[in-house]
């Protein structure tokens, strides 16, 4: 009788951890098709805005192929030019056997002084086009000699901070992936926490805001 209702039990956990598994999954798979849907409207504003960039501009279009191991001629990549400033204002890779779908695309805007204060970019795996495997939204700044950028993704995560260049006579390289950003934001005695940081991070936001849009 015993064994009976431990087997019973037993059999009873198991199908709960089996609906809650299948619940987790599902839901993961919820979250991952929202967010592939977010991301595969970012290309399509990111395309509409390239387009809009370039209207009305004397453009130099500037083209090559490009390759891969064993996919030799993958892609053809547009690079489109201002003419008059000669910045690249733009740049697309499209697949040669699928020549409407777009492998990779880049935008990239500058202030007055002919520096990138802004730039958007997505990517698509080689094996499939379902959705992005990367979307980067790039905010830039230059405070008191320093370059620094605080890139996003679509769905509006920081994914990487960048800075160089120099602080009270000293020289400045600062690169943050993903691992080091989360391992360090919380953590006192870090490079987030220095001096340097500070001065190259603090007029960048937290947050890509009106930029999830590209514009």
């Amino acid at each position: 009788m015993h064994r009976f209702i431990l087997s019973f039990v037993l059999a009873g956990v198991s199908t709960l951890a089996a609906t809650a598994y299948a619940d987790t999954a599902t839901k993961v798979e919820t979250q991952y098709m929202a967010e592939a849907k977010r991301w595969n409207i970012f290309v399509d504003k990111l395309y509409a805005l390239h387009k809009r960039h370039i209207d009305g501009k004397d453009i130099n279009i500037v083209e090559k192929t490009g390759s891969y191991f064993r996919l030799k001629d993958f892609y053809k990549e547009q690079k489109f030019f201002d003419k008059k400033s000669g910045k690249l204002l733009s740049l697309i890779q499209w697949e040669t056997k699928n020549p409407k779908n777009i492998h990779v695309i880049q935008v990239f805007f500058y202030d007055d002084s002919g520096r990138l204060i802004r730039d958007f970019g997505a990517a698509f795996r080689t094996q499939d086009h379902d959705d992005p495997m990367a979307t980067e939204i790039n905010l830039h700044a230059y405070p008191n000699g320093l370059h620094a950028f605080r890139q996003f993704n679509a769905s509006d995560a920081i994914t990487y901070e960048r800075c160089d260049g120099e602080f009270q006579g000293r020289k400045v390289t600062i690169s943050l992936g993903v691992v080091d950003l989360e391992e360090f934001r919380d953590e006192p005695n870090t490079i987030m926490t220095s001096p340097e940081y500070k001065a190259c991070f603090s007029n960048i936001p937290q947050k890509a805001g009106k930029y999830l849009t590209p514009q």
